[in-house]
This record gives structure tokens, sequence and C-alpha cells, in this order.
């Protein structure tokens, strides 16, 4: 997992690290701009491609990033001026918690159009969304996938 907070292609060399920190933070939609983070929403959906996943359904974690220009927000302090982190929340819920997908990939796909239909500040999402009960035949903590997109 590439992490929430470091760019696709992270800082690999110890001396690259601190000349380049503040970039590798900043996030492939990137440069200066601003970003909201919400990590560790839980939902219960049906989505996989077993069918017990489709019946009984499984816990699902979601992570997301989304890049956009709330400067206003804080010199106004006026909700206005930022992203309603409910509508946020509300729309990664309506995906997950919605009608059962095959593919975490589809999941994340239309939950991520959504965040960037959601109001047009936001120029980028970043999502993880991991599966942390998966009927595999060892012991792992999750499974999960992380997409990026941009505004077009």
């Amino acid at each position: 997992y590439l992490g929430l907070w470091r760019t696709p292609y992270p800082c690999t060399q110890p001396q690259q690290q601190q000349q380049q920190q503040h970039r590798c933070l900043s996030g492939a939609a990137g440069d200066e701009q601003d970003k909201i983070i919400m990590k560790g929403l839980v939902f219960h959906g049906y989505h996989g491609a077993l069918p017990e996943e489709n019946t009984l359904g499984q816990k699902f974690v979601v992570d997301a990033v989304l890049w956009a220009d709330i400067a206003k927000s804080g010199h106004t302090d006026r909700l206005d001026d930022t992203l309603d982190y409910r509508k946020v929340y509300s729309e990664i819920q309506q995906v997950v918690e919605g009608p059962a997908k095959v593919l975490q990939e589809a999941v994340a796909e239309q939950a991520a159009q959504r965040l960037l239909a959601l109001d047009k500040r936001v120029t980028a999402v970043q999502l993880y969304i991991r599966k942390p009960h998966v009927a595999l035949p060892g012991v792992l903590d999750s499974i999960g996938i992380e997409i990026m997109r941009r505004r077009s």
C-alpha cells in the first residue's frame, strides 16, 4: 500500500527523502494544493466475486483524500467555503453500501467519480478501499486497492 500521504512514486533514496519530503507529502495531485483527509470509514457492503460475499456482506474500510482549494475557509471560518465532510462521507457510504459489484475497483471508481462531481473545487481524489476479512487460504490483514482520479 503506497499510502495516502505520499505520491504514487514515493521518494526512495534517504538523501532525497529529506529534500523531497514536502513534495512527497503533497501527493500526486500535487503541488501545493490543500487536502481533506478522511481515514478509517467503515461500512458493510455486499461486493465480491463469491456468492457468500453478495448475500452475507462484509466490512469495507475506506480512506479518502480529496484535493481542493479550501484556503478561503481558513480565513472566513465558514462551512460554505470548504467541502462539507458529511456530504463526502455520504457519497462514499452510498456507493459502498449500495448495489453489489464484483470488484473493489468498480466500487472505488464509482465513489471517485461521485466525489469529483460533488464540488467543482475537488481537483483529485485518492481512495484506498480494503476488505479486512477475506476468504483466502492464509493469514493477512486485508486486501485492498488504491486509486487516484483527477478532474479532466
